[in-house]
């Protein structure tokens, strides 16, 4: 299914009376007919490039308040949502969601911000639902809860009926009456404390949404916080040290941070945890180097950059202080990120090594995670780099992070094409899996992937285990060495994916999963 242009006409029609110029005023301004803009205005015709340019200008907006990445990923957004089984497939048109963005924004929004809730209520439901039949604790609660009910009403039922009880039998009812009332508000509060923890995760689910779209929206990129790297850099820089050494002698010598090399966690922590109350970050054995790094500069960042994290979370995106929190931790790994791979030295090094993930990270000491993750973040403009997607997924298909390129779309609430590279790194440890991904589309894309694992907790833990994923348009490919394997240009070297089976039209998929809907809905369009 190809993706569908967003409408823009009535914007700009909108936009036209709104500052007072006629059709063919705007038309003058634009170099096109009036005709033609009749055309545009009534989406008859797409606009792009040079033309649309100079029609913002003539118009006096911006570039964006016509067309901009938001929208599109709105309208992908919108349309995978359009395949959950809850919609009647048959009574909506195959560019409806591509409509409604470009005819009402904040109306489509409105309705992804309404999926997601019930998306949350029906989450939270179902695990409701299985911890009341399965949870020991809360049908133990839910037993103790009935046996009070049950004696508060008996003995309800016998102050009521019978008019000749003596007054010291009496008095003894109304005692057991106040005993089991205050045991039945005690185990109350007890339920609604436990219950209250599945709510918490409704509001960490929501909070993730929010600060995806938060990151996304900014391009994954922040120019202040690269410019607080490069301030932390130029400081860490004086002298002949280890960049390790330098970030740990700055969080003692200036902050007065003990680093402290642990030997086990006592709640399993395999990461770093920074004691608040000893002033102490704690770190553990049997940690990759490459994360100790990670983990001393993003504490760094932390402590330097308050003022400009406290700035961004300020954003009405972030309606939470979950969201807020969770996009301040999210910013402070971008600043570390920053201060370990420099820009313009990562950049340089990333066009020299023709994007090579491993020999990156020998150079600057990082994971293939964090190479990878750094890839996306090349934005600045006039000194991009080639535009990557990137995906964490687990085994289950389960996606912790997910950014997406406006030409490829990443899943939210389902599940991803089990065809892709990622899933099949997992049969690979150790070694990068490169895949020319062909969509339905017809358009083509270079996966580079690899599984990875994550330190076990302790003897009989097992390690956590994901696939991360970058890819980009095949059209990159001579300017990455992940590439060259496709030189040949050969059918049999490329494999026919799809995104959603849903939204997949290919019948003769071995994997499908899903029956598609989609071949019925493009015979619907032409």
């Amino acid at each position: 299914m190809a993706q569908r242009a967003i409408p823009i006409g009535r914007r700009i029609s909108e936009r036209r009376r709104e500052i007072g110029l006629s059709q063919r005023e705007v038309a003058a301004l634009a170099g096109m007919s009036v005709a033609y803009l009749s055309l545009i205005e009534h989406d008859k015709r797409t606009i792009g490039g040079l033309r649309l340019q100079k029609l913002a200008a003539a118009l006096k907006i911006q570039l964006d308040g016509l067309s901009s990445s938001s929208d599109t990923r709105v309208a992908q957004e919108l349309e995978g949502v359009l395949s959950d089984s809850l919609f009647d497939r048959d009574a909506v048109e195959p560019d409806a969601a591509a409509r409604l963005v470009g005819h009402d924004p904040a109306l489509a929004k409105a309705f992804l911000t309404l999926y997601r809730t019930y998306i949350g209520a029906r989450d939270q439901s179902v695990a409701l639902s299985n911890r009341i039949g399965q949870d020991p604790v809360l049908m133990e609660l839910s037993h103790q809860i009935l046996n009070r009910i049950t004696a508060v009403r008996s003995v309800s039922e016998i102050l009521v009926d019978d008019d000749d009880i003596p007054k010291d039998r009496e008095k003894r009812f109304y005692e057991v009456l106040a005993q089991e009332s205050g045991g039945l508000v005690e185990l109350v509060d007890e339920l609604l404390r436990v219950l209250n923890s599945a709510k918490s995760a409704e509001h960490a689910g929501s909070a993730i949404e929010e600060v995806d779209d938060f990151i996304i929206d900014h391009g994954f990129y922040f120019p202040v916080l690269e410019e607080a790297a490069r301030r932390i850099r130029r400081t860490l820089e004086r002298g002949d040290r280890r960049m390790e050494h330098a970030l740990a002698d700055e969080l003692s010598n200036r902050h007065g941070i003990d680093v402290a090399f642990e030997t086990h966690s006592p709640d399993g922590a395999t990461g770093a945890v920074f004691d608040a109350a000893e002033w102490r970050l704690n770190l553990f054995e049997g940690m990759a180097e490459s994360s100790i790094r990670f983990h001393l500069a993003r504490t760094v960042a932390r402590l330097h950059c308050g003022e400009e994290l406290n700035e961004l979370v300020r954003d009405n995106r972030l309606t939470t202080d979950a969201a807020r929190r969770r996009a301040k931790g999210a910013l402070e790994r971008y600043i570390a990120a920053a201060i370990l791979f420099p820009y313009d030295a990562f950049l340089a090094s990333a066009v020299e090594l023709r994007y090579d993930i491993e020999r990156l990270a020998s150079r600057f000491g990082g994971s293939f995670e964090q190479i990878a993750h750094r890839l996306v973040t090349l934005k600045r403009p006039g000194a991009e780099g080639v535009p990557f997607a990137f995906m964490r997924v687990d085994a289950a298909g389960n996606i912790s992070k997910r950014f997406s390129l406006p030409s490829l779309r990443l899943p939210r609430y389902r599940e991803t094409c089990a065809l892709w590279a990622p899933f099949e790194a997992f049969s690979a440890p150790d070694r990068i899996i490169t895949q020319r991904a062909i969509m339905p589309t017809g358009g083509e894309f270079l996966m580079i992937a690899r599984a990875v694992n994550r330190p076990a907790a302790g003897h009989g833990q097992p390690p956590a285990r994901f696939s991360i994923m970058i890819a980009c348009d095949f059209v990159y490919r001579d300017r990455i060495v992940y590439g060259d394997s496709f030189a040949a240009n050969l059918p049999s070297l490329s494999t026919r994916v799809g995104v959603i089976c849903r939204l997949c039209p290919r019948p003769d998929c071995q994997q499908r999963a899903h029956a598609p809907i989609v071949s019925s809905m493009d015979a619907r369009a032409h």
